[in-house]
């Protein structure tokens, strides 16, 4: 986004490359909102020339999963750079197989079915925390160490869910919590093509100035404000 403002001031107008990704409903839907400039050049200069989903089931599951390989390799040549784009191809494929089986759940209960209230924010979830395991692989510096940070993630520590366990972790939660929800119906709002810009300066001061200070304050408060190197410099 900040890119994408900065190009404008001068006069370009770049693509969108994220499309709120983490409230994606589906692994699919997930790609098709994620680095969008890298996908999109896949999908037409590999996986279409291939065929696509224009051919067999099983040369389809092939060419999805040899795609999302070729995407990691181009990230680096590190085993779990290319691990990480398996995983990606595998879960899409599985997506594929298991397609009636998550229409039945969906017709079985609102709770598994994207398209409804009570069933979106679950498969928001679930596709997030599929996403989160993919990147262990991906943030790894070698694939043990990826295997050893799953089992940590799978050991839970009941000494560790206390608020006070970490100094500013309840102010953390507190504002953190809100700001997921707000963020998920600004997202909504977006995603349905409606001018949010429009719509927030049609309230009242008062609630429009209680908005930038919340926000401001979130910033303040959730911000990471150590020097890191950008994960891309990496590759």
């Amino acid at each position: 986004d900040i890119a994408i403002g900065a190009g404008r001031t001068m006069g370009f107008k770049m693509m969108t490359n994220f499309r709120y990704p983490f409230y994606a409903t589906s692994i699919s839907e997930f790609y098709g909102r994620w680095h969008i400039s890298l996908t999109t050049w896949f999908r037409d200069y590999v996986y279409i020339p291939m065929g696509g989903n224009r051919v067999p089931k099983l040369q389809w599951l092939f060419n999805l999963i040899f795609v999302f390989s070729l995407s990691g390799l181009w990230h680096g040549d590190d085993w779990n750079y290319i691990m990480w784009g398996v995983i990606s191809g595998v879960y899409l494929a599985l997506a594929v197989l298991f397609k009636p089986f998550q229409l039945w759940l969906a017709g079985l209960t609102p709770f598994f079915d994207p398209a409804k209230p009570a069933g979106r924010p679950i498969n928001v979830l679930l596709t997030f925390i599929l996403f989160c395991i993919s990147l262990a692989v991906f943030r790894s510096e070698d694939l043990p160490e990826a295997w050893r940070v799953l089992q940590s993630a799978l050991h839970v520590d009941a000494s560790q869910l206390s608020l006070d366990t970490v100094p500013g972790q309840r102010a953390t939660i507190l504002l953190g919590v809100p700001l997921i929800l707000f963020l998920y119906v600004i997202e909504h709002f977006s995603y349905k093509g409606v001018d949010l810009y429009a719509a927030l300066n049609r309230q009242p001061t008062v609630m429009r100035w209680g908005l930038y200070v919340g926000l401001v304050l979130a910033i303040l408060t959730l911000g990471v404000y150590e020097s890191e190197t950008f994960v891309y410099f990496q590759f």
